[in-house]
């Protein structure tokens, strides 16, 4: 039986970068990834897949519990307004992460740089949970 740390680096290692025909890289499942990680990126997606943001944050949560097992954080937001309003704008659900941050902090928000973190925190916040939570089932099986 493997712990949550074990299968978190077995996950990870059934993902593969690839790259596009306009030279873009994204993440995918690699084509021999065993059914239980098709499990874990379709839950991770929940309405998102295919969805590359999903992908990249279900990676980046498998590296860090991979590595720090349980006692694991969230991976932390992009920090380039490029790549947040890209993340923003590739999804209409995401503005609703937008729209919590700006009821839970209001006016206590800096600046549009700042929304956005914040929002895309909270995305990957809400991967990171997903994904230990699935480990954690899977251990216990």
């Amino acid at each position: 039986m493997m712990d949550v740390q074990d299968l978190a680096n077995k996950a990870a290692s059934y993902f593969e970068k690839a790259t596009r025909q306009d030279g873009s890289e994204y993440w995918r499942t690699r084509s021999d990834a065993p059914e239980w990680v098709r499990d874990l990126i379709r839950a991770a997606h929940e309405e998102y897949l295919p969805d590359d943001h999903r992908y990249r944050f279900t990676v980046e949560a498998l590296w860090n519990i991979g590595d720090l097992g349980e006692d694991a954080n969230p991976p932390e937001a992009d920090i380039h307004t490029s790549d947040l309003l890209a993340w923003v704008t590739s999804h209409l659900n995401r503005e609703a992460y937008a729209d919590e941050v700006i009821q839970e902090y209001g006016g206590l928000i800096q600046n549009f740089n700042a929304l956005l973190t914040l929002a895309q925190q909270l995305e990957k916040d809400e991967v990171f949970r997903i994904v230990l939570n699935f480990l954690l089932k899977e251990a216990d099986e």
